[in-house]
């Protein structure tokens, strides 16, 4: 599949993201970025009428295992949620 030349994982933090564009064949694009805003594998096209749901878990899963998140990093997302009153 090709994709939008934009660098788009750059923009993005590590997860699973919905796509800003649609596939080939019409189905919602996703794509799995590590933590250093590197695509995982390439941009995942789900087919219009699948679970797109359990597309994402199972990217997450592999995300989760070739890019598995350190102490460090959960302590940063921990205090960039944190709300000052």
């Amino acid at each position: 599949m090709r994709i939008p030349d934009v660098g788009i994982a750059s923009l993005l933090e590590r997860g699973v993201w919905k796509a800003p564009w649609i596939g080939l064949s019409g189905g919602i694009v996703l794509l799995a970025v590590k933590s250093n805003r590197m695509l995982l594998k390439e941009p995942q096209e789900i087919p219009p009428g699948s679970d797109h749901i359990a597309a994402a878990d199972q990217l997450w899963d592999e995300l989760d295992q070739c890019d598995p998140i350190t102490a460090e990093q959960l302590d940063q997302i921990r205090r960039s949620r944190m709300r000052k009153v």
